[in-house]
């Protein structure tokens, strides 16, 4: 999570979905977006993605672990709120959600986690 402390945001690299699974793929070792990597880097080709998806819900759903309270969150669970731009994807840091960005991470109070999975990979 220290290594993006001072990140610019960029689609595809930097964002909230990859923000989030980036930290799934450190605490498991398994990369939940890996066929996902390297097929967008504008706002547009994000948005086909997550249509192609189903949305972000179904997406966390399909490749996140068991959906769980967000209180229950433990560091590397993924947590999703929503924002004026619309869903995101956050991460638990252990005892706060963190976000990416327009430059590094923010932390999000944990009253706006709408929902919560367990960091495994499906």
């Amino acid at each position: 999570m220290d290594d993006r402390a001072h990140t610019r945001f960029a689609f595809g690299s930097h964002d909230c979905c990859m923000w989030a699974c980036d930290v799934v793929l450190a605490v498991t070792g398994r990369d939940p977006v890996a066929d996902l990597r390297g097929t967008y880097s504008t706002e547009q080709e994000a948005a086909d993605v997550m249509e192609a998806g189903g949305g972000l819900d179904a997406m966390a759903d399909a490749r996140f672990g068991p959906e769980i309270k967000p209180l229950s969150a433990a560091a590397g669970d993924v947590g999703i709120i929503d924002t004026d731009l619309g869903p995101a994807l956050v991460a638990c840091g252990g005892t706060s959600w963190l976000a990416a960005s327009g430059f590094g991470v923010v932390a999000v109070d944990q009253s706006q986690v709408l929902r919560a999975w367990r960091c495994e990979v499906i």
